[in-house]
């Protein structure tokens, strides 16, 4: 067996393990029904309150049932705001 002799230009060999946020992070449903379990998706209300004003954000945010338990404070989230704020 030959020794591993340590070569200055060479960088030494890294193992880097990528892990993509929506492996941790994923959408979980309440439990119940929908009718007593819907609120209002906090990205789309967040965007439409910037631009519109409270009220606007009130009527015009989606209503759902799903959730990211790993996010600070367990925002709800619809599908398309999940994949944008997750990327």
């Amino acid at each position: 067996m030959e020794a591993e002799i340590d070569d200055p230009l060479t960088p030494p060999i890294k193992k880097i393990r990528h892990r993509s946020l929506t492996a941790l992070h994923r959408l979980q449903k309440y439990e119940g029904t929908a009718r007593n379990t819907r609120k209002k998706c906090s990205s789309c209300y967040k965007k439409i309150q910037s631009e519109s004003g409270v009220k606007e954000a009130r009527n015009k945010a989606k209503r759902v049932c799903t959730f990211c338990e790993n996010c600070p404070g367990m925002p709800t989230m619809c599908l398309p705001c999940f994949n944008e704020n997750h990327k």
